[in-house]
């Protein structure tokens, strides 16, 4: 047996170099690349800077396996260092990493794991509490069709614990759409113009006002209140909006 496994395990091994599985794999070059990871929601990232101390550390080795595409890997090492460095002052900037390697690995996700994974069979109820409790990953729809999403925890610890982050703004924006789109909402809720679709540019209304009121000097200024004026005219004379605001992401 533990020959086969041996074996099993060099077969996998090789196949992951081969074919850069969960090795950061460069991929053909396209000029229809979308952005990854937390630059879809408009958010600057990039990993702390590191010092001699941190090398052989969890910082040292998340660095590491994000350089090589190893994103899951990664994000298990940026939350060991938080876990062990709570004060770090580069805290902030590895909550922001956490969220990008869970929106990069979300991708991932979608590719070998359906998202109708059957709740109701045990593997199905363990493997769907298992990535919710792990990575924040939890199975949503729109008009029918289910897909795989991030609940951003880490984007909320983040605006929690550093509401005068320089960074704040851009979070506190993106999870504006994420809560209203895919939280209380749906993606295509404006394809119909109706109460709850009023309702829900009523509540991006007042999302962005609020953003505006708690960070006055937000470079995202200009165009939070663009959409605010694209909400309003749509509740005033029924849209249709623009799809940047329809289909945010």
């Amino acid at each position: 047996m533990r020959h086969l496994c041996i074996v099993a395990m060099s077969v996998a091994v090789s196949l992951s170099v081969a074919f850069g599985w969960g090795h950061g794999a460069e991929q053909p070059a396209t000029h229809c690349a979308k952005p990854a990871g937390l630059a879809r929601l408009g958010i600057k990232v990039a990993p702390p800077t590191l010092t001699e101390k941190d090398q052989g550390g969890p910082l040292w080795d998340a660095a590491l396996g994000y350089q090589c595409g190893n994103y899951g890997a990664a994000f298990r090492e940026y939350k060991k260092a938080r876990f062990y460095h709570p004060e770090d002052p580069r805290d902030p900037l590895v909550l922001l990493m956490i969220a990008d390697c869970a929106m990069r690995g979300l991708s991932e996700l979608r590719d070998i794991l359906p998202s109708d994974l059957a709740p109701d069979s045990l593997y199905g109820k363990q493997a769907l509490t298992w990535l919710k409790d792990t990575y924040g990953y939890y199975a949503s729809a729109s008009e029918g069709d289910p897909f795989w999403r991030y609940d951003m925890r880490a984007l909320r610890e983040f605006l929690r614990l550093y509401p005068d982050h320089d960074q704040a703004d851009e979070v506190a924006y993106a999870l504006a759409k994420e809560d209203l789109m895919f939280g209380k909402y749906d993606p295509a809720i404006f394809m119909v113009r109706d109460e709850r679709a009023l309702a829900c540019a009523r509540e991006f209304i007042r999302r962005y006002e609020d953003i505006l009121h708690r960070y006055p000097d937000t470079a995202l200024k200009p165009k939070i209140e663009s959409d605010i004026a694209l909400f309003r005219g749509y509740i005033k004379s029924g849209g249709p909006l623009p799809n940047s605001i329809s289909n945010p992401w």
